[in-house]
């Protein structure tokens, strides 16, 4: 698959573990099965990182 105009997707947390509560939350667990067919790459969690 791919894509001709790739986008970054960043979603922010208070901390990592708000992140990790929320990759293992039933809400995101409800969507990941859409998310091969949708999208491609990583599940990257950054701690500290301002932007």
């Amino acid at each position: 698959m791919g894509s001709l105009n790739p986008v970054a997707v960043v979603l922010e947390f208070p901390n990592s573990d708000a992140a990790i509560s929320w990759k293992n939350s039933c809400g995101y667990e409800n969507i990941l099965s859409f998310r091969p067919d949708n999208s491609e790459g990583p599940l990257t969690i950054c701690d500290g990182v301002e932007l």
